[in-house]
């Protein structure tokens, strides 16, 4: 990158901007690139954005190109159910204080499935409609109870209740665009439930693949520029202060510490045990007042 690219931010389009260092990827077609810093609204992004093309093909295999292959490790699968144990209760007090009922989901970018499967065992009855571009997940998604479709073009315009964006955002081009395409299916006064990491290049080796990094201004601007009422947000799970410091002990002590957390850990309903042991230690209902591992957001229409 030089100085003469224009470089504009995705959420706000300044053009002015500080470098903090390459943009660190494994991943070939992403490499050359900064993270950079905007000095109008202080989101973090890579610079230059992958073109369309780049990373729609990126996209189309993500589990594969981000992650080596969607891992079905034991530990691994009670981790994301477990998450989703947290964020559904979330996304339900939300709602619930918003005399919202849920009757029509959309979820872009739904992975595993572990949220809509908390949800549709919930709410029997769910309409619960699924994005997500890659092709590799649509078929479990389906078997589990949601119905994929290809784009936002083909849902409904005002037939949801709720958009769930969990860890998505940070992988758009555009992320006041895809906000905007959510609303658009939404009903009025239904809601987007957003979850995304909270400046994780901060305490991680690689940035890929990640496109942006959200802080909880960047994030309420992202929210306010597509035309959306934010509803609550926070920051959410262990501090970024002390996830450095817990990087730096020894594997061994590290886990001694989860274990030992798992002593006072809380529980929702119907957690399992193995479930609360994985999670331990990273606060994940945690509500904080400064930077922490996780933003999470509700935005109305």
């Amino acid at each position: 990158m030089t100085a003469a690219d224009p470089i504009t931010c995705p959420v706000c389009a300044g053009q002015t901007y500080e470098v903090l260092g390459p943009y660190r990827s494994t991943t070939v077609s992403l490499g050359n690139r900064d993270k950079v810093e905007c000095s109008a609204c202080g989101m973090v992004f890579a610079a230059p954005v992958p073109d369309e093309a780049l990373w729609d093909a990126y996209n189309a295999d993500y589990f594969q190109e981000a992650h080596g292959g969607a891992t079905e490790a034991p530990q691994a699968i009670l981790f994301r159910k477990a998450i989703a144990h947290v964020r559904y209760a979330f996304v339900k007090q939300a709602a619930t204080q918003m005399g919202l009922e849920l009757k029509a989901v959309l979820e872009v970018g739904a992975g595993h499935g572990e949220f809509m499967e908390d949800a549709l065992r919930d709410t029997p009855g769910l309409s619960y409609t699924v994005i997500d571009t890659d092709k590799s997940a649509l078929a479990a998604l389906k078997a589990k109870g949601g119905q994929p479709v290809t784009d936002f073009g083909v849902v409904p315009a005002t037939s949801q209740d709720l958009v769930v964006l969990s860890h998505v955002l940070e992988h758009t081009r555009d992320p006041v665009g895809f906000l905007r395409a959510c609303s658009k299916t939404l009903r009025a006064g239904g809601i987007v439930y957003v979850d995304v990491p909270c400046l994780d290049y901060l305490y991680k080796d690689i940035d890929e693949p990640h496109l942006l990094f959200f802080d909880r201004p960047s994030l309420e601007n992202a929210l306010s520029n597509a035309g959306l009422s934010l509803q609550d947000i926070g920051y959410f799970g262990a501090l970024h202060a002390d996830i450095r410091t817990e990087i730096r002990r020894p594997r061994a002590l590290r886990l001694a510490r989860r274990l030992g957390s798992l002593a006072t850990s809380w529980s929702l309903p119907q957690m399992p045990l193995a479930e609360r042991a994985v999670i331990a230690g990273f606060a994940a209902q945690k509500r904080q007042e400064g930077p922490a591992r996780w933003l999470r957001a509700i935005a109305r229409k």
